[in-house]
């Protein structure tokens, strides 16, 4: 049923394009060591994680067999998204061998106050029966990565990101810190100030026009900001745009009571566009003019792709050089900024 479950919530998250994922590990005993197949569905790569060793006391050393514990990408669904695993010492045995997994992962951060327990010895072997009735039991296989080194026994599943224990955190705290915690990471851009090596690549406006008719979305629908009224001259409005799909479209739209209107507005609207620094022509964007409830628009677009790493800057300016009036609403002489720091991965 659980895999059954966890193959259903991660064919939601993909079709709804959700932008990051967290996994509270942090009350769990454990159980079956799923953690190979849980983070199937995050990598197109196959990732070794461990081989279980047992001492021989035939040979005197400690021996494994097979191929051990790998991560083997799942063909039929992948979520490429960002991770966030939360842990803490309540996570033990089974428990661990998930959150190892997920965290071996390269876009998983592990976000807690504490390790996870470091109980995942192999104890199958070890069961001894006590006198009065007592029992005992340690470990006698251990787990170890490819480097040869001991894996979770001791010191646990480590935080990445560890939520500091102090006044504010564990005194009549607000709400969940260790969540509120990995929600913040994953809203904050991974390649923040990171200069990109270039451009994305800009559509032709055929194909710019083309993208808009396959449903390509406004670089706004990525963003975590939204305005109720952004068209306030002297104002500069910033969206910080986390994209998970492309091509993007980079827009602005204007829409008067009617097509008499709409002409005298932009006879007194400048447009300027910059693209981390550089000019960017208005010839390059698609003009569509067209009627919307009641009201003509004109919409400039341009489709945007390919993105390398690192933050971009776009700047849409718009300049009203006289006051103007929609029809409806009077604007007074003045600049407004649009300021688009997008972060390609």
């Amino acid at each position: 049923m659980i895999i059954r479950l966890w193959d259903r919530a991660i064919q939601v998250f993909v079709d709804n394009e959700v932008p990051g994922i967290i996994v509270d590990m942090r009350q769990n005993g454990g159980g079956s060591p799923l953690g190979s197949f849980f983070a199937s569905y995050f990598t197109t790569e196959t990732i070794d994680l461990y081989k279980g060793y047992y001492y021989s006391e035939k040979s005197g050393k400690f021996e494994t067999f097979g191929a051990g514990d790998q991560i083997e990408p799942n063909e039929d669904l992948t979520y490429s998204g960002p991770i966030a695993v939360l842990v803490s010492t309540a996570c033990a045995s089974a428990c661990e061998d998930v959150s190892y997994a997920l965290s071996q992962l390269p876009q998983t951060t592990v976000v807690g106050f504490t390790s996870t327990n470091g109980i995942f010895g192999e104890v199958a072997r070890g069961q001894y029966l006590l006198p009065e009735g007592y029992d005992f039991q340690i470990p006698t296989g251990m787990s170890l990565d490819a480097a040869g080194n001991v894996v979770i026994e001791g010191p646990g599943v480590v935080p990445d990101v560890r939520v500091p224990r102090d006044e504010t955190t564990m005194i009549n705290p607000t709400g969940d810190v260790v969540l509120d915690a990995a929600v913040t990471m994953l809203k904050t851009p991974a390649n923040v100030g990171v200069k990109p090596e270039g451009n994305p690549t800009l559509l032709s406006t055929a194909d710019s026009e083309q993208a808009i008719n396959d449903g390509a979305e406004l670089l706004e629908t990525y963003a975590d900001e939204s305005y109720e009224n952004a068209s306030v001259p002297g104002e500069t409005y910033v969206f910080n745009v986390n994209l998970t799909k492309t091509p993007v479209l980079w827009a602005y739209g204007w829409c008067a009571a009617d097509k008499a209107t709409l002409k005298s507005n932009f006879e007194n609207i400048e447009l300027a566009f910059t693209l981390n620094g550089e000019a960017v022509g208005i010839d390059q964007f698609a003009k569509l003019d067209f009627d919307s409830d009641g009201q003509s628009c004109r919409y400039y677009l341009l489709g945007m792709t390919d993105f390398p790493a690192g933050e971009h800057l776009l700047t849409t300016t718009i300049t009203f050089k006289n006051p103007i009036n929609d029809g409806f609403t009077d604007y007074p002489a003045g600049t407004i900024v649009y300021e688009y720091h997008v972060f390609g991965k």
